[in-house]
């Protein structure tokens, strides 16, 4: 099997982290996954994987080989000069010699990339994906799809034409944590679920586009359109409303992004969510995401993103330890694992670009509604009326 020729277009903080994590899948001859609770994990340190790949005659699901899973980084493209050589260096140092760009007509020229990954701005995501599309490549596109829904609409009808795979870099439905908890209520732990909320609590975010709502798309598209995506996919129905509250109330100079607020939204099947942001907590604050899912018969609580988890019920009070490796609570490499699944071995994508334009709808949707004091409503195609 011939590893994934790759090239990385922005290569930023998060462009940066997705090349780190595309080498960690490729470098490992098997996955980072959960052990069971059984293995001594004082006595293997960790090593149990690599131990039970080495000595063992059968190999458990949760040390699955991934040796064909293999990457080799041909090409980056970033403005920046600073960017470009702090990728050169990691790639040169996995044993990779590339071509760099700063010209993006001369990068679309290339050839030597199958697969292109894709971390610029928010608003640079349509005009940069859809010519890499009709090359035919298979694309990794960093998630907000885009910062309008027609931008959507025109990425739904290229990936209807498109022969190569488009991978939208929701990493959250990747968490082990949610991953396990989305398992729980769908197993009925909880019975029949009828309520979801989050509560985010963070730093601010970085200098740059993210002040501005034209360029990021607002803060609630840019930080919450994971969770929007996560809720929908738990519930497995459409959103038809959102309302919202929100505003600046500590960074209210140069910039026209809310940094806080608090979303409401329903789903045709009748169940209600909910959503809190507030992005100026200090560096020193702790905490992260908190959520709670409310069934007929229990409910599930998290203290933050990747750990342990509680599900509560009329007869017990059950604590889940979820153990994970690498960054985002382990979502990141096994957001990479996936990806390259569907590359290399040709599996189904976790999610699709329509499943991006839902999440969106509900984010821009909110964002309109604090702009208008008003309720906005969800069409059946994630449209806004």
């Amino acid at each position: 099997m011939c590893a994934a020729r790759l090239a990385f277009v922005g290569i930023g903080s998060r462009g940066y982290s997705n090349l780190k994590n595309a080498y960690t899948i490729s470098n490992q001859p098997y996955l980072l996954g959960e052990e069971p609770d059984e293995v001594d994990r004082v006595h293997l340190s960790g090593n149990s994987h690599q131990i039970y790949h080495e000595y063992a005659k059968n190999v458990p699901d949760w040390a699955e080989d991934t040796s064909d899973l293999t990457i080799e980084v041909t090409a980056v493209y970033d403005p920046n000069s600073d960017a470009r050589s702090r990728a050169v260096e990691l790639c040169r140092k996995n044993g990779d010699e590339l071509n760099v760009y700063e010209d993006w007509d001369a990068f679309l020229d290339g050839d030597e990339y199958d697969a292109a990954v894709v971390s610029t701005p928010n608003y640079t995501h349509a005009d940069v994906v859809l010519p890499l599309m009709e090359q035919g490549l298979d694309v990794f596109c960093e998630k907000p799809l885009a910062t309008t829904l027609e931008d959507h609409d025109r990425i739904i009808d290229a990936d209807r034409d498109s022969t190569g795979i488009f991978y939208v870099g929701f990493n959250a439905r990747h968490s082990p944590t949610r991953a396990k908890i989305r398992r729980a209520i769908l197993d009925g732990e909880i019975g029949e679920l009828g309520m979801l909320s989050v509560d985010e609590v963070r730093h601010p975010f970085p200098m740059g586009h993210y002040y501005s709502q034209e360029h990021s798309g607002g803060s609630l598209l840019e930080k919450d359109c994971h969770d929007f995506d996560y809720f929908n996919w738990i519930v497995d129905a459409d959103p038809v409303k959102v309302y919202a509250l929100g505003g600046q109330h500590v960074f209210t100079e140069n910039n026209d992004v809310n940094d806080h607020a608090t979303v409401i939204y329903e789903y045709d099947n009748g169940v209600k969510a909910s959503l809190e942001l507030c992005l100026y907590a200090p560096f020193t604050q702790s905490g992260g995401r908190q959520q709670r899912f409310r069934g007929s018969e229990g409910v599930i609580r998290t203290t933050n993103d990747d750990g342990s988890f509680v599900i509560c019920t009329r007869d017990e009070r059950k604590p889940v330890d979820v153990q994970s490796q690498g960054s985002h609570g382990g979502a990141d490499p096994l957001m990479w694992h996936d990806f390259l699944s569907c590359l290399i071995r040709g599996t189904e994508r976790m999610a699709s670009p329509v499943d991006a334009k839902k999440a969106s709808a509900i984010a821009i949707g909110a964002e309109r509604a604090i702009k208008n004091d008003r309720i906005v409503e969800i069409t059946p195609d994630y449209n806004l009326r």
